[in-house]
């Protein structure tokens, strides 16, 4: 989705596959039966990351990266079969989890993950992999660029973060 204010145009990707700042690009699925299972949520987070160029310099800048959401401590789980994610949550103040998320998933090239309903044409599609020490990572990243013809360009990545550590 794009948009024009005054000499500025800005793109929205709402899910782009591989924006310019990444997180845990070494992360793979090496082996698909590793995913099947249950899954506490560790971390959840949003991460944003802000690069520039301005043009008539040709100066590079890049912004401290932020913090925009840090959800931590909400309890979640994630139960993986062979083609089935489903997402289990506690509401606050609630005793039970509630079934907030249940979609088919494939993977692709050993890093995506392609989470979809009916038709794979509107799924969305995340960076994942299980690291090092048995977590599994997956980043939902979306992008924000804003243009100024011969003056300006500017980048935004913004991640969403699941961390979660194997149950059983």
């Amino acid at each position: 989705m794009s948009y024009r204010d005054k000499d500025v145009v800005t793109t929205i990707t709402a899910n782009s596959i591989i924006p310019h700042a990444q997180l845990d690009t070494t992360i793979i699925i090496d082996d698909p039966t590793k995913l099947v299972g249950t899954w506490r949520m560790l971390k959840f987070r949003s991460v944003r990351y802000n690069d520039s160029v301005y043009i008539p310099t040709k100066q590079y800048y890049r912004l401290p990266d932020v913090l925009l959401d840090e959800k931590s401590g909400d309890e979640a789980f994630a139960v993986i079969t062979d083609d089935t994610f489903k997402l289990y949550a506690k509401e606050a103040g609630k005793r039970d989890f509630k079934k907030m998320m249940s979609a088919k998933y494939k993977i692709e090239n050993r890093r995506f993950m392609l989470m979809y309903k009916l038709m794979k044409a509107s799924g969305g599609v995340s960076q994942f992999g299980i690291d090092e020490k048995g977590r599994l990572i997956i980043n939902y990243p979306s992008v924000i660029e804003n243009v100024k013809k011969g003056e300006y360009f500017s980048y935004y990545a913004v991640v969403v973060q699941y961390i979660y550590e194997k149950v059983k």
